[in-house]
């Protein structure tokens, strides 16, 4: 081993093949794949048992809360400070649109429930079960085909939309930045 080479320590192990996707609340890992939720509390892994949503497919957090989807077009909300703790009354769907909800992101402090044909707006408010409401006046009219392929920057989320071209969003607008010739290729991912 030279200098600069980096030696791989396996913390532990995750089952299965598919992508993961991943939240933390700076002490906490929270990674959903193949329909479960695991924590790394960084010493240990272990399986997060719910039943807010069926077969969990993505996180992300905000609020001291973690958010998961699932089937149906169902989201949830952790406890406030446990990510490992979902009341089964803070729940809700993504419905403005019969369309699958892929993931929700959180951006600029708003949760976009983004889906297969639009995303939706919701805002933590703080109360409620759940503790988020619908933006009934916003909703972006594009939606996704590949849910990692959703990223952000300071500025703008971005995603790969139902119509194979990149788009970059801000509040309810989705502009498409890619052009036809490199959309007709682009596979989802």
């Amino acid at each position: 081993s030279g200098a600069g080479c980096a030696v791989r320590t396996t913390l532990a192990v995750i089952p299965g093949l598919e992508r993961v996707s991943f939240a933390d609340d700076g002490t906490n890992l929270f990674m959903v794949t193949g329909g479960v939720i695991y924590h790394w509390n960084g010493s240990a892994l272990s399986a997060v048992s719910q039943s807010v949503v069926t077969n969990p497919q993505s996180i992300d957090y905000i609020n001291r809360q973690f958010i998961i989807s699932g089937d149906n077009g169902l989201f949830g909300s952790s406890n406030p400070g446990d990510g490992t703790i979902y009341n089964a009354l803070n729940y809700a769907e993504a419905e403005v649109r019969p369309d699958g909800l892929l993931a929700p992101k959180v951006f600029n402090q708003w949760v976009y429930m983004v889906g297969e044909s639009t995303a939706e707006i919701w805002p933590n408010t703080g109360t409620g079960n759940p503790p988020f409401a619908r933006l009934d006046s916003s909703l972006v009219n594009t939606g996704c085909a590949a849910k990692f392929s959703i990223a952000n920057s300071d500025k703008f989320l971005y995603w790969l939309g139902d119509d194979n071209q990149v788009y970059k969003v801000l509040h309810t607008s989705a502009q498409a930045i890619s052009d036809t010739a490199t959309s007709w290729h682009q596979k989802p991912f």
